[in-house]
C-alpha cells in the first residue's frame, strides 16, 4: 500500500505539472521523464522519494523563474504608467501656463463697460487684452460670412492691432481720467478728463453687436 501510495503521488504530481504552461511542461518532461507502470514497479521507495523530490524541486525552480518574469513584466508596466503620469502632468502644466498667459476675455454689454475696458487696457498697454476686445474668427464669420472672414482676419493680425493700440494710447493725456463712453454711428468714443481739467473725446474704434456683447471691429484710424 505504501508503494502504491508513492506511485499515485508521483502520477498526481505529473498531472499537476501538466496543468502548468507548455514551457514548464517541456522543462519538466525533459528533466524528469514519466515512467510507465512496469518501470515504476521496479523502483524502490528511496527512488520514488527522489523522483517526487526532483519534481518538487523542478516545480519550485519553474515557479521562481515565473515570478522573476512576472516581476520584470510588472516593472515595465509600472515604468510605463509612471511615464504616462509624468506626460499627463507636463501637459496639464503646459495648459495651465497657457491659461495663465491668456487674457481674460471681457464681454461688455454696454458702452460704459466697453469704455472702461478700453481705457484700462490703454493705461496698462496690454496688447493681448486689447486684441481680445475684437471679434473672434467665429464672430467675424457670423458677421461677414465665409468669404469675408479671411480678409477680416488678415487685416487684424496681432502686430497690426498692437500698433493700433500704441497709437491710441499715445493720444491719451498723461494723468487723464475716464469720464464715460458713448457709441455714435457705430463708433465708440471715450470721454476723458485731462489733468488740467480739460475734456477730451477720443474715438476708440468701430464696433458691432454680437448677440448682446459689443465687440470692436476695427480701429478708429481705419
Amino acid at each position: 500500500m505504501r508503494f502504491f501510495s508513492f506511485l499515485l503521488l508521483a502520477l498526481g504530481l505529473s498531472f499537476s505539472a501538466a496543468a502548468q504552461s507548455s514551457d514548464d511542461d517541456e522543462v519538466l518532461s525533459a528533466e524528469v521523464p514519466v515512467l510507465d507502470t512496469a518501470e515504476a514497479v521496479e523502483l524502490t521507495e528511496a527512488e520514488i522519494d527522489a523522483l517526487v523530490e526532483a519534481r518538487k524541486e523542478k516545480r519550485r525552480a519553474v515557479q521562481k523563474n515565473r515570478n522573476k518574469l512576472g516581476k520584470k513584466r510588472y516593472t515595465r508596466e509600472l515604468l510605463a504608467l509612471v511615464m504616462l503620469c509624468v506626460l499627463w502632468l507636463l501637459t496639464r502644466k503646459h495648459e495651465r501656463d497657457i491659461d495663465a498667459n491668456r487674457p481674460v476675455r471681457v464681454s461688455p454689454v454696454s458702452p460704459e463697460e466697453l469704455g472702461r475696458a478700453i481705457f484700462g487696457i490703454l493705461r496698462s498697454k496690454d496688447a493681448m487684452a486689447y486684441r481680445a476686445l475684437y471679434l473672434t474668427g467665429g464672430e467675424a464669420r457670423e458677421l461677414f460670412g465665409a468669404a469675408g472672414v479671411e480678409v477680416y482676419l488678415e487685416a487684424r493680425t496681432g502686430s497690426k492691432l498692437a500698433a493700433s493700440m500704441e497709437a491710441l494710447a499715445r493720444r491719451v493725456p498723461v494723468g487723464a481720467q475716464y469720464r464715460g463712453c458713448y457709441i455714435k454711428e457705430e463708433v465708440c468714443h471715450l470721454q476723458l478728463l485731462g489733468s488740467d481739467g480739460g475734456e477730451l473725446t477720443l474715438p476708440a474704434g468701430r464696433v458691432a453687436l454680437v448677440g448682446a456683447v459689443i465687440r470692436l471691429v476695427s480701429p478708429a484710424s481705419d
